[in-house]
This record gives C-alpha cells, structure tokens and sequence, in this order.
C-alpha cells in the first residue's frame, strides 16, 4: 500500500493536471478490486520521483486518482480529496 505522503503527492501531482480529470467511475473502485479493461492506465509523470509509486500506473476518475498494478490491473490504492 502507498504511504500517506505518497498519496498525498500523488493526488496534489495529478489532479492539478486539469487534463487528467474524467468522468466518475461506473464501477466501484476499492483497493483489491479489478480495473475494468475499459479504464485507461497511465504511467506516472517524472514529477513523481517515488519508485515505490513508478511501478503502477494511474486512471483518473471524477476527483479520485486510482492507483493499479498494470500488470494485472488490481487497484492498489484509490485516493480522494
């Protein structure tokens, strides 16, 4: 799991990119839950150093960033306002 100062950094990093806003999720994001193969991963920007964090990637969802393995798409974290 991702610490509270990853996911802080996380969310400030990203949600302040106004392109990576969405549409709310139609499916229920929760940490050990699979990301439906219609949801778009990302990899993290360089601007997050962490390579704890840089071995997932990242779907955007409403004001919530959802934190995957993409691998095999298991939802590590989902972090909110």
């Amino acid at each position: 799991t991702l610490t509270d100062q990853q996911r802080k950094t996380v969310y400030n990093t990203l949600i302040k990119d106004k392109n990576s806003l969405s549409a709310t999720p139609g499916f229920n994001a929760s940490p050990g839950s699979e990301l439906p193969s219609s949801v778009l991963l990302t990899p993290f920007p360089k601007a997050i150093t962490d390579e704890n964090v840089q071995q997932y990637q990242f779907a955007v969802t409403g004001r919530q960033v959802v934190v995957a393995d993409p691998k095999t798409r298991r939802i590590i974290s989902v972090i909110g306002e």
